[in-house]
């Protein structure tokens, strides 16, 4: 299956495109044999040039674009047969994209896939569309080249693959095929059964275009989120694709009260291997759930292993999770916090974790001297915290013209200040420092900074 790489901030560009916002967006874009059906034109060309253009605007400012002339060299479809020239817009060029991949090159070959755009008579294709080299493309152009043959029937097909989740640091396991699942397809005229090969692969064929649904049932102890998926088979040429991920099925669930003892909604917690937590690193892998109205939770695709759950395990507490770091069922400390020892595909509840009154932010204020007692006014004053001897926060600012500063921080946290004198990309004039100090939610004395200069002032 061809890479398709799309890039996060084109959606909204690419949106002006009616018709491909779902190929901006890099998802749905099946094989040729069902997107022949959804593109309006495609065709095989040679780049001879482009034109700088615009499309829209974003942010109001204009959307560069580039409208590329193509020398035809097949029509596949949406072309009369003779056409030897032809312009497709992409979005991009001076500057909003630049990888070399996502550029047309002239002189280049390609299998263009297109669709129309806001304006009439205007196509439009991107990468994350089927569009590529001619010389990546054989299979596509060979399905093309079939369609001048007798029909033989619809197809539907795909994968089982078996993709854990990472709780390790070193954890990663590649994706592997699953053999022997249960495939079965409804709808149309037809209701079939197979099993996957090998290669963890299935496919029914010789179908009548229609919808269907197709369903899968992985042996314990995996699951599949999906297990019924609605395909469309789209001609008697057509195709669908429909691809399943399966997992181990442990799951960790429970139920969060608040100090009131209602439900805590929207609550974020992590489910850690013990050991990995443990072992502190900068960076601890594990898996995320959050609760509902009813405060209930639910860790899903869980391997096996010794796990601990709590809350602000990563960072510490934020705006978005004002709570101190907390193992169930509600403790500081890692001897008390409870240790859940789930089998492959058991399902394990653990009960209540109960939280504490939230925390809340804390104005630290000071001011910033030169040694020779001056305010040193518009001086960057920054905060790095840490919460149980990991990193949680930074805050910052800058002084104002009598050398003070105002800096909110969350309760709890181990703060250190800096700041730092001088021009931005050269050496510091004078350095100061703080701390660290504990943020209490008592009314904090205001601190005083004097900077220590590194050069001649």
């Amino acid at each position: 299956m061809r890479r398709v790489i799309c890039l996060t901030g084109l959606g909204a560009a690419f949106a002006l495109l009616s018709a491909i916002q779902l190929h901006a967006l890099c998802v749905m874009t099946g094989p040729a044999c069902a997107e022949y059906w959804r593109a309006k034109i495609v065709f095989d060309g040679v780049v001879e040039g482009w034109d700088e253009v615009e499309r829209g605007h974003l942010d109001q400012k204009p959307i560069p674009a580039r409208l590329v002339h193509f020398r035809v060299a097949h029509a596949w479809k949406g072309l009369a047969p003779d056409t030897q020239a032809v312009g497709v817009v992409t979005l991009g060029g001076r500057g909003l994209w630049v990888e070399d991949q996502w550029e047309f090159k002239k002189g280049q070959r390609y299998l263009v896939w297109a669709y129309p755009t806001d304006r009439p008579g205007e196509f439009a294709t991107s990468r994350c569309s089927l569009t590529t080299e001619i010389e990546r493309a054989a299979d596509d152009v060979a399905f093309l080249a079939s369609l001048a043959q007798p029909a033989t029937g619809g197809r539907i097909f795909g994968t089982v693959t078996r993709v854990e989740t990472v709780v390790r640091p070193d954890g990663y396991r590649k994706p592997e095929p699953v053999p022997g699942v249960k495939v079965r397809i409804e709808g149309g005229s037809a209701s079939r059964d197979t099993s996957t090969d090998a290669a963890g692969r299935y496919e029914f064929g010789r179908l009548d275009p229609g919808h269907y649904t197709v369903a899968v049932s992985v042996p314990a102890p995996l699951s599949v989120r999906g297990e019924q998926r609605p395909v469309e088979v789209p001609d008697v040429r057509g195709c669908a694709l429909a691809d399943f991920y399966a997992r181990t099925d442990g799951v960790i669930g429970g139920v969060v009260l608040g100090a009131d003892g209602l439900p805590v909604d929207h609550m974020q917690l992590e489910a850690v291997l013990a050991d990995v937590y443990d072992a502190a690193p900068q960076t601890i892998p594990g898996a995320r759930a959050a609760t509902d109205a009813a405060g209930r939770f639910g860790f899903e695709g869980l391997p096996p292993g010794r796990y601990v759950v709590g809350v602000n395990l990563h960072m510490g507490p934020s705006d978005y999770s004002p709570w101190p770091r907390l193992l169930h069922p509600g403790t500081v400390a890692r001897e008390s916090a409870t240790v859940v020892e789930l089998a492959a595909g058991q399902h394990v509840d653990i009960g209540v974790m109960r939280m504490p009154t939230r925390l809340q932010r804390v104005e630290v204020s000071g001011t910033l001297a030169w040694p020779d007692g001056k305010p040193a006014s518009n001086i960057t004053i920054g905060a790095r915290c840490t919460f149980g001897g990991r990193y949680a926060a930074t805050g910052g600012t800058r002084t104002d013209v009598a050398g003070r500063f105002t800096i909110e921080l969350m309760e709890t946290l181990f703060c250190e200040f800096r700041a730092t004198a001088g021009e931005a990309g050269k050496p510091a004039e004078a350095t100061a420092r703080l701390g660290p100090l504990v943020i209490t939610r008592a009314p904090m004395p205001p601190v005083r900074m004097v900077l220590t200069p590194t050069v001649q002032r």
